[in-house]
Formats: C-alpha cells, structure tokens, sequence
C-alpha cells in the first residue's frame, strides 16, 4: 500500500511513456476511488492516479549508491592529480 511520502514511478501505461522514467511524490495515501479503484494523489499531477501502474522507489538507497560511485569517482581524480 502507498503512502503519503511515497515516492513512485509510472509504468505500463500511456502515461509513463510520456513521463520516461519520472519520479512522483505520493501527497496522499493510497484510497479507493468512487469508480473502486486504488488510486494515490501526486504531486504535480493533475487528479489521482491509479496505484496498479506505479512501483514505489527508495530514493534512500539510490542516493547511497550516488554516493558512494561519487566517492569513487573522487578517489580516481585524485589518483590522476597525484599523477
């Protein structure tokens, strides 16, 4: 179940072809819509969208793998100035 903070990505649908790979924040919780549907809010979306054609992402995890390939990358430039 999504929730407020979340933050997701679109796929399988009209929608994430035109978003390629965009990342979304939830600024609800998932809810069942009038129609029955499990739809979540997000920001910078108009309405709701539903919650079948997103995959939630850690955005935690991918920033320590940035940091730590940023590291690395660090070490190697030092290695070439050291040079």
């Amino acid at each position: 179940m999504l929730k407020k903070g979340d933050h997701v990505v679109m796929h399988t649908c009209g929608e994430a072809k035109h978003y390629d790979g965009r990342i979304w924040h939830c600024t609800s919780d998932e809810f069942t819509d009038r129609a029955g549907q499990q739809v979540v809010f997000l920001e910078g979306f108009s309405g709701h969208f539903l919650v079948e054609y997103l995959q939630r992402v850690n955005i935690q995890g991918m920033l320590g793998v940035a940091l730590k390939r940023a590291e690395h990358l660090e070490e190697e430039l030092n290695v070439y100035r050291e040079d």
